[in-house]
């Protein structure tokens, strides 16, 4: 544990945002060279370049609180770009929003919580503002997840 009073918690939620940053930039370049569809292949853009900016702000809070970050892709990440990489372009630009979706909706269960959890100020300023980014990459997730036609969209 750091000597920086970060709680265990907190470092634990600083390597997960890590890992969902990554995961996300890795898979919106996968969907900037696979998708057919111009806005699936924004959404990628869009995604590889938001969360490569909240990425380096990550790393950077992650050092100044002595907090080692990975910046490999986790198996988990490894994962999703094979099952994405190895469906057909038809089916690609469907598979890859309901990944963003579910991806974005996991991610916003774990900012929240540790907006609540988190004591340590500058975590919780960027988790709280990240929060909010979050939130409006799922809105134009599920955007794009309608358009991109064969989904069924399940009403809450």
């Amino acid at each position: 544990l750091s000597n920086n009073s970060i709680s265990e918690k907190e470092e634990q939620f600083l390597i997960a945002a890590a890992a969902i940053n990554l995961e996300e930039i890795q898979l919106g370049d996968l969907a900037q060279q696979k998708a057919i569809a111009t806005e699936i292949k924004e959404l990628g853009k869009m995604m590889k370049e938001a969360h490569s900016k909240s990425l380096e702000e990550l790393v950077a809070l992650a050092q100044k609180k002595s907090i080692p970050i990975s910046t490999s892709p986790t198996e988990t990440t490894q994962n999703a770009l094979i099952r994405l990489q190895s469906i057909s372009d038809t089916d690609f630009d469907t598979e890859y929003c309901n990944m963003v979706v579910t991806a974005h909706k996991n991610a916003i269960n774990v900012f929240e919580k540790a907006c609540r959890q988190i004591t340590d100020i500058e975590i919780k300023k960027w988790a709280t503002a990240t929060l909010k980014e979050l939130r409006k990459h799922l809105i134009y997730a599920r955007a794009c997840q309608k358009k991109s036609g064969r989904i069924e969209i399940t009403r809450e």
